[in-house]
Parts: structure tokens; sequence; C-alpha cells
């Protein structure tokens, strides 16, 4: 029987909010509605930006593939030069077109071109595409030799940049930088990179070859 009444209790309970809220609807209608008209704003506004991402990624990967078409030719003429340069301008993804097109002149040895090429590059860019032209600047310098660039680039842009854990390529280029310290034969200096590069990215291949270098050092 109490248990009865109990159940009885609870649905006027229920009924009692239920009819709360209604009323409440009634006083405050045009609160209602204005809430209701806000939230299909947000709606709208979530679906619309989400439209917009989905149209400008499939628009700059027609880009992109353009770009490695046009790479895809062993010698390029300065028209398709020209067109890589203009097309890499139109979004963030054709950009990696402009960093094939500078790893395929440093592979060649043609660092005037590469070097060029990473002028085109910048933070505006995207923080990976950025940090990849990075790279092959440092490549391309340690093929030249030109150790002190490396680490002047390193102490004014890079340093205070490679503060995340993603390996690439922040691990390759603590290795160019610890390698140009050691034909600079500031081997203290390399030794503080090399433990960087250990104790940073220890399951890198780089943070292995680290490892080695340390005890070599000693």
């Amino acid at each position: 029987m109490k248990s009865k009444e109990r159940h009885e209790i609870k649905e006027d309970q229920i009924m009692e909010v239920f009819k709360s809220g209604i009323d409440f609807i009634k006083d405050h209608k045009k609160i209602s509605i204005y809430v209701g008209m806000g939230l299909l704003m947000i709606l709208l506004i979530i679906v619309g930006a989400q439209t917009y991402n989905s149209i400008k990624i499939k628009k700059e990967n027609k880009i992109l593939n353009k770009i490695m078409t046009l790479l895809k030719k062993n010698n390029l003429s300065d028209k398709d030069y020209a067109t890589i340069i203009d097309l890499s301008k139109k979004g963030k993804l054709p950009v990696y077109g402009l960093l094939t097109l500078s790893e395929k002149y440093l592979e060649k040895g043609e660092y005037d071109k590469a070097e060029k090429i990473i002028k085109n590059i910048s933070k505006s860019n995207g923080d990976f595409n950025y940090k990849k032209s990075q790279l092959i600047k440092i490549q391309i310098d340690y093929a030249k030799k030109k150790y002190d660039d490396i680490l002047n680039l390193y102490r004014g842009k890079i340093q205070n940049e490679l503060t995340d854990k993603t390996e690439f390529p922040g691990d390759i280029i603590l290795y160019y930088i610890a390698k140009s310290y050691e034909a600079k034969r500031e081997f203290d200096s390399a030794r503080k990179i090399w433990t960087q590069l250990k104790e940073k990215y220890p399951y890198s291949i780089f943070g292995k070859i680290a490892n080695n270098q340390i005890m070599a050092l000693q």
C-alpha cells in the first residue's frame, strides 16, 4: 500500500514539474522564441563552417594534384615553375607542392633553386610547413658547409619553437644543429644538443644516433 502511495506521489511530482515548465513557457513565450532562434543560429553557423571547410579542402586538394602532376616532369620549364609558385599561394595544402619541389632540387644538388623556393613559405602557411621549410634551409646550409648560418638560424628562430613532442621535423633539425657544432669542433655545445635530442625524442632514429654520439664524445 505504501509503495502504491509513493508511486502516486512521484507521478504527481512529475506532473507538477511538467505543468510548471508549460506555465513558464507560456509566461516567457518571447524569451523561449529568442532562445530557440539563438540555438538555431548556432547550429547553422556550425553546419556552415563545416561545409565551408569541406569545400575548401576539396579545392586545395585539386590545386595540390595539379602541382604534383607538374612535379612529375623531369625538367620543369620557367612557366611550370611560375605556375607552381602561383598555385602554392592558394592554401596550406598546396604549399606541400613547394616543399616537394624544393626537396627535389636539394636532392639534385641545386641548392640555390631549393633555397629560392622555400623563401616563399612563412608561418602563415601552417606550422608544419614552416618547420619543414626551415629544415630544408638547414640541409641546404649544411651541404654548403655554412655552419654559422645554421646555428644563427637555430638561435634566432627555431630554438624556442621546438617545444612540442612531435618528432618530425624537430628531431632532424636538432641532429643537424649538433652536427654543425661538431663540424666547428665545439664539442661541449654539440654534446648538449645531442643530450637534448636523446631526451626529447628517445624513440626517434635520431634520438638513438644521439645516444651513440654522446658516448663517442665522452
